[in-house]
């Protein structure tokens, strides 16, 4: 169903005046692999760290912990995933599936069957589909610095809206879900633009 709209929603990308990137010693690139290498860079260096040191008094906090009896841990209900929809912000935009909010909004009660199908699997299995671990990441210069460097702007991660979807039912106020974690920054360690 989603591969369908994705088809038919192709929408011509929007351009903008391309700005040249110029390499860490000051100078322009001078072919798009170049540019291409110096935003792989940028994100490398931003993205991927050392790991942390173990903190041994967390471990032990985390083995002593009683479980909270008031956090519902039977998989997600149909009137969770039409909320989680009905919540959803107009005028968004999409990310790697191609679907914006709207077209679940306006189509709630297909959708919603569906999804609440595919977020069933999801808590029962534990698995996630390799889609929702993807990201498009837009760079918006911010007025800060010069624009031909590449790490003076603002870095924005747009996500599958259907992963969004999941993650606000299933860690929302009432932390849902004991499956799905906030990968967004572990994710993306190593995931630096191809």
């Amino acid at each position: 169903m989603f591969r369908t709209i994705r088809k038919i929603g192709k929408k011509p990308a929007h351009s903008c005046p391309n700005v040249p990137v110029h390499r860490s010693d000051g100078q322009p690139c001078s072919s798009a692999d170049e540019e291409l290498e110096c935003w792989h860079s940028h994100y490398d260096n931003a993205l991927n760290h050392a790991a942390a040191s173990p903190y041994p008094d967390l471990d032990s906090d985390a083995a002593n912990v009683t479980p909270d009896t008031g956090i519902p841990d039977d998989s997600p209900t149909m009137g969770e995933v039409r909320r989680a929809i009905q919540k959803l912000k107009n005028g968004r935009a999409a990310g790697p599936d191609g679907i914006q909010p709207e077209l679940l909004k306006y189509a709630e009660l297909p959708t919603s069957a569906a999804l609440h199908e595919l977020f069933a699997q999801v808590w029962k299995t534990g698995r996630v589909p390799a889609e929702w671990r993807e990201g498009i990441i837009v760079s918006l210069y911010k007025g800060r610095g010069p624009r031909t460097a590449c790490g003076t702007g603002q870095s924005l991660c747009c996500q599958c809206l259907v992963k969004y979807l999941h993650t606000s039912y299933s860690t929302g106020s009432n932390l849902r879900s004991p499956l799905v974690e906030d990968h967004s920054s572990r994710d993306l360690q190593g995931a630096a633009p191809q």
